[in-house]
């Protein structure tokens, strides 16, 4: 724990006095797709799923930023899972997960001595997901939602894009603690982000 404290506080410091003016106060709008893997218990219930979402950041200097992030989080259930709703209400019944996320973030970009094509960065976030649960059959659709929080964390690297973007890979791992399971969900997403940055004008002298 000492460890992880030091080594938090040596890139926010690191973040603070290795800055490139011109990317103080960039914003960033972006756009993510990709893959969700469930694992533990959740991964006996879902199959891999997809993920969409939008996410902002405000780049406070060349390397700390700060911002928030949506993301839909969706899988099709496993056939042992289909297999009661199928008997119950016929073979085209299908239940399907989903997870909301509303997520505050912050993002830590490696240190580089000079330009750079290729940018190792970490990411945190803590907030909330919205899981929920549609059951869909010949009958129609009865769905149940809720509320928990968690986090997710990861990293990644950050390409520059054509005309103003930039585009980075990552993997992330999510986690939540919800009422019915006594251990938590926790799924690892991976991907492309695309994000348009957008400069910050701030007051000219």
């Amino acid at each position: 724990m000492r460890f992880g404290v030091l080594t938090s506080g040596l890139l926010l410091g690191a973040a603070l006095l290795v800055t490139p003016a011109h990317a103080t106060g960039d914003h960033w709008v972006g756009i993510t797709l990709g893959a969700s893997v469930p694992h533990g218990y959740f991964s006996d219930d879902a199959n891999t799923g997809t993920l969409i979402g939008f996410s902002y950041t405000r780049m406070l200097n060349g390397m700390l930023g700060v911002g928030a992030d949506v993301e839909r989080h969706g899988w099709e259930a496993k056939d042992r899972v289909n297999a009661p709703a199928m008997a119950l209400y016929g073979p085209d019944s299908r239940y399907l997960l989903t997870a909301w996320q509303y997520m505050a973030h912050v993002v830590v970009m490696a240190p580089m001595s000079g330009p750079a094509h290729l940018r190792p960065y970490v990411i945190g976030g803590l907030g909330f997901y919205n899981p929920g649960f549609k059951l869909d059959t010949p009958f129609g659709r009865d769905s149940e939602t809720d509320y928990d929080t968690g986090f997710h964390g990861g990293g990644g690297l950050l390409f520059p894009g054509p005309r103003g973007t930039t585009v980075d890979v990552f993997a992330d791992f999510h986690q939540y603690q919800d009422d019915v399971h006594p251990k938590p969900a926790a799924w690892t997403t991976a991907g492309v982000r695309i994000n348009w940055v957008i400069p910050d004008v701030g007051l000219e002298p």
